[in-house]
């Protein structure tokens, strides 16, 4: 057999060319890789519409709407848009900046629907005359009352900007505008917009079925914000006037809202599970903020002195869900970790019984149930703990977060090393039972130490997590289908006796779970979410008047609000 010797050099040449062919075939596998990766995220991005700028510039426009009376609306050519990215906000804001150089007339506005895709039935009104602008929505139905109201202008390049909510879909809408100068003089103008091809997202009345109640009081001013109508599955927000007619639809995406948030002429509120968004008057979304690791629930409440939001929260992925608290930097978004209620209640959290599955049926442990919020002073809160029948107030919130101390029933606590916490029930009356919306208040005639706290008591007698829990020390306590009655609870809370005292009490129409009250002026605003109805009451406690809606499951909670000084302006 014959050896056949390769010279040093030829080795080293073939070393090389393998060498090189090896790298042709590493740059070739990493370019096509690097194409794949590039391509799914395109791929993704486009699936969710995040095209850069320079892409919606492109295929973004402006064209005049079939509703009539000159209105434009926006056109997008022939791509799927994600119209709450900040890209298309931006793109479709300049495409308007550039629009508003020339001053328009109140004879001849220049008028847009819902351009930034935030408020559906709504329309921006663009013109330069100054003045007071008042305006009344007509349709031709006997059941519906006109609505009228004033417009806050704000102002925009050479013109004063106002969006006019009100306008109803599936309705041909006559607008009368009535425009007053400082000194008096007035400008009439008279509109249609035809919204018969416009419906709303969801599967939600246009009119409530409305029962009057003995009380002779006035409602007060505002519209109800009707927050996560069937729960998440119609997840837009729902604005009724006084007269149970639907007059604006505020757009979500993935997740109800829990609340609206006033902040620096703008509302903040929830659009997905792990972001809030900041809106402008005209509907812009101006900022988003995200939650990275957390998803939020039930709650969210401003502190103005910090610019910060403190979110009630999951962390994704946990083996526990609705038991933490986290802080959202309303300046640079950055988020942070607060509460983590296993640190503060972990006896009961390792005694809790595990499910197979909790109420959203998940197998994650739900053994505190958050399910609100609210400051008792700069650096307190109170929360509600829905699992445990308790309102906890947790001090040091930002340094080092404890829990101070604990209203609920002592049988609640009887077996556990918290009951030295629980403050003592003075009078003959019934602790809550699986409450929510718990609000803090107070005023000028309570002793340092005193303030109270006033709250949706549901009187449902149900735990998952503590399935042996006898609920005898709550008589006449409803269960999850049915209950005679939960109630509006007032608690005078004295700090210095460490003691709790019920002052008012209203009877409510039963819902064993989500529900709200929030006192407004001289009324009181309820949501009873299993009895698919809100109402309003006097200071009595007498009704005003009941809205009553159909759903497949319910309403989450119902707020009122004005929105002076965003959409509206008070005149005086």
């Amino acid at each position: 057999m014959k050896v056949k010797y390769i010279k040093e050099g030829d080795l080293m040449k073939r070393i090389k060319k393998t060498n090189l062919i090896l790298l042709i075939i590493l740059f070739v596998a990493i370019l096509l890789f690097v194409i794949y990766i590039s391509k799914k995220i395109y791929d993704s991005n486009k699936e969710k519409g995040s095209l850069s700028a320079a892409v919606l510039e492109e295929i973004v426009s402006f064209e005049l709407s079939d509703i009539g009376s000159d209105v434009y609306e926006v056109i997008i050519d022939g791509e799927d848009v994600d119209r709450f990215s900040s890209n298309y906000q931006e793109v479709v804001d300049s495409k308007i900046m550039d629009l508003m150089i020339v001053p328009y007339t109140f004879e001849e506005p220049f008028l847009i629907i819902d351009p930034y895709n935030t408020n559906t039935t709504a329309i921006n009104i663009y013109f330069a005359d100054a003045g007071t602008l008042e305006y009344t929505v007509h349709v031709d139905d006997s059941d519906i009352e006109d609505y009228t109201n004033t417009l806050n202008a704000t102002s925009v390049e050479s013109n004063n900007a106002y969006t006019m909510i009100g306008l109803m879909a599936g309705y041909k809408n006559k607008v009368t505008m009535t425009l007053t100068d400082d000194e008096g003089n007035t400008q009439n103008k008279e509109f249609t917009f035809d919204l018969s091809s416009i419906e709303n997202s969801g599967e939600v009345a246009q009119t409530l079925e409305v029962t009057e109640g003995d009380s002779i009081n006035e409602l007060e001013d505002g519209l109800y914000a009707v927050l996560g109508h069937d729960k998440n599955f119609n997840a837009d927000i729902y604005l009724y006037d006084n007269d149970g007619i639907l007059r604006s639809e505020l757009n979500l995406e993935d997740y109800r809202a829990d609340r609206i948030i006033f902040y620096n002429d703008n509302l903040i509120y929830s659009s997905n599970y792990d972001e809030l968004i900041e809106v402008n008057s005209l509907g812009k979304i101006e900022k988003t903020y995200y939650l990275g690791d957390y998803e939020m629930h039930h709650d969210y409440i401003l502190d103005e002195d910090n610019n910060t939001l403190l979110v009630l929260a999951s962390k994704k992925d946990s083996e526990t869900i609705e038991d933490m608290i986290i802080s959202v930097n309303l300046e640079d978004g950055t988020v942070k970790e607060l509460v983590d209620m296993k640190d503060l209640l972990p006896e009961l959290y390792e005694n809790a019984f595990h499910p197979e599955e909790n109420d959203y049926g998940g197998e994650e442990l739900d053994w505190v149930h958050l399910n609100s919020i609210d400051f008792v002073s700069d650096d307190e809160i109170v929360v509600s703990a829905r699992e445990l029948s308790s309102i906890i107030t947790i001090k040091n919130i930002y340094t080092n977060p404890e829990i101070d101390y604990i209203i609920a029933d002592t049988s609640m606590y009887e077996d556990s090393t918290y009951k030295d916490l629980l403050y003592t029930k003075n009078g003959d009356f019934t602790s809550q039972a699986g409450q929510h919306s718990v609000v803090y208040e107070t005023d000028d005639s309570l002793e340092d130490g005193e303030y109270y706290l006033y709250m949706y008591n549901n009187n449902y007698g149900g735990s998952r997590t503590l399935p042996d829990f006898d609920f005898s020390n709550y008589p006449g306590i409803g269960s999850y289908t049915e209950g005679d009655n939960s109630y509006y609870y007032k608690y005078l809370v004295d700090t210095n006796n460490k003691t709790y005292e019920l002052v008012k009490k209203v009877a409510l129409d039963y819902s064993s779970i989500v529900s709200s009250t929030q006192e407004l002026g001289d009324n009181l605003i309820t949501s009873s979410g299993k009895s698919h109805l809100f109402a309003e009451y006097d200071s009595d406690g007498d009704l005003i008047k009941k809205f009553t809606y159909t759903s497949k499951k319910f309403a989450y909670r119902v707020f009122k609000y004005d929105f002076n000084d965003y959409w509206f302006s008070e005149v005086e």
